[in-house]
């Protein structure tokens, strides 16, 4: 680090901080694609946990004897059949074997055998649902089907639950094609405003390192110029940034090296101690050290000149 140049180590501060950007937006779109998933299977979950109380109710009728055992199920199948939830989402019933008990939208499927039945990429989602309901009571199933009003399957989460004293599985599912198109929308809007982030964060960079990187690669070419004893060059910023302020104060240094110490040494050198340099402070070791020089040398001129006058007088 400390051997890169500190336009490197601004643009790698921020690519950091872009990257980091970049990875919290990935992880917000998860978050809102795995929420809107839970959301569905809770939906579904629910209405199914409902629909199967109708069901269990009409099962404990059977059991009180208020009811025939097919009186009862084809009430139940009737209470289902006409059953919806979140608008024209339905409910169908089926049995462990798989075959169809009753399916509002496709009545052709009632009393069908459903083992057979393969979504379009091959899974025989009736018999793993019979084989769910059979392992664990209930649960959920992703596959394809086909969509009123839509010319192709489309992805569906289902929930099973079955009702064990009749042998039967009642499920729902939710299509989940409006959840791809709202991703969709999201990761358009997601990536459009995120390009346009980092392009704007691009621009803002290059535009904050030439605004420090070349003042100070100015800086550092006055300094070379000190350093060689050239003091005619001067940045003259007109800042009020810790830039400008450090560009005034390497003027004013300057123009005190040229002007105040420099000119005292010519005129010493040219043999005139008429100089006079004045001590900022206390701590100020150049011009406390000229000063010094100049009274001393005056001083010493001073007793050179007694001591010829006092030779001269001995001479006569």
């Amino acid at each position: 680090m400390n051997k890169m140049k500190l336009a490197s180590k601004i643009f790698l501060l921020c690519g950091f901080i872009l990257l980091a950007f970049s990875l919290m937006t990935g992880w917000v779109y998860l978050q809102l694609r795995n929420n809107l998933y839970q959301g569905k299977n809770a939906l579904v979950e629910s209405a199914v946990n409902a629909t199967w109380g109708i069901v269990d109710y009409y099962v404990t009728q059977v059991e009180k004897g208020v009811l025939t055992a097919e009186e009862a199920k084809e009430r139940a199948k009737e209470a289902v059949r006409h059953t919806r939830f979140e608008g024209s989402n339905y409910f169908w019933i089926q049995d462990t074997e798989p075959s169809m008990i009753m399916h509002p939208i496709k009545p052709e499927l009632d009393g069908s055998e459903l083992a057979e039945i393969l979504d379009p990429t091959g899974k025989a989602f009736f018999m793993e649902m019979a084989e769910l309901a059979k392992s664990e009571s209930q649960g959920f199933i992703n596959y394809q089907f086909s969509k009123p009003g839509s010319s192709k399957p489309v992805p569906k989460v289902s929930f099973i639950k079955l009702v064990p004293e009749w042998n039967w599985i009642v499920g729902a599912g939710l299509y989940l094609d409006d959840i791809q198109a709202e991703l969709i929308k999201v990761s358009a809007w997601t990536i459009g405003v995120g390009l346009a982030v980092i392009a704007l964060s691009i621009l803002l960079i290059v535009l904050v390192v030439r605004n420090i990187s070349w003042p100070m690669k100015r800086a550092v070419a006055m300094i070379r110029e000190l350093e060689a004893g050239r003091l005619d060059r001067r940045l003259n910023m007109q800042r009020r940034d810790e830039i400008g302020q450090m560009a005034q104060t390497m003027d004013a240094f300057a123009d005190s090296l040229q002007y105040e110490v420099v000119d005292a040494l010519q005129k010493l050198a040219a043999g005139d101690l008429s100089f006079q340099v004045t001590p900022k402070d206390e701590k100020d070791m150049v011009r406390g050290a000229l000063q010094k020089l100049g009274e001393d040398l005056n001083d010493l001129l001073s007793q050179v000149q007694t001591a010829g006058e006092q030779i001269a007088s001995g001479s006569s």
